[in-house]
């Protein structure tokens, strides 16, 4: 998987509007989403992790779609979104988590993972 290997968004944010780590609890996958929700529209996003090349790929696909997309075009993106970003059909039920995780991350920021200064 190319995105695995050369992540889009990797990286960190100056000042984030939000921020949220998230684990895979049944492989211990993490990611850690930062961005920026100006006029409820995500300006910037990026992303620190490590895990499974699933886990990183879709998290660096995840980040540079929605990237410019509407606070609520992004919490409306489920699993079907991420296969298809994948460029997948199907994936096993052991490795749904592995994918989802990073669109977990960018759910939950954007619904509790205001940071505050």
């Amino acid at each position: 998987m190319h995105e695995a290997a050369h992540p889009q968004k990797k990286g960190s944010l100056t000042n984030p509007t939000h921020e949220q780590d998230e684990t895979n609890a049944s492989c211990g996958d993490k990611v850690t989403v930062q961005l920026t929700l100006k006029d409820d529209r995500i300006t910037q996003i990026a992303w620190q992790g490590a895990g499974c090349a699933i886990s990183q790929a879709s998290m660096s696909l995840i980040s540079a779609f929605v990237e410019g997309k509407t606070k609520n075009e992004v919490e409306k993106l489920a699993k079907i979104d991420v296969l298809e970003l994948l460029g997948l059909e199907e994936i096993t039920p052991g490795r749904e988590k592995c994918m989802m995780l990073g669109l977990k991350a960018v759910h939950t920021s954007l619904k509790h993972g205001i940071v505050t200064k």
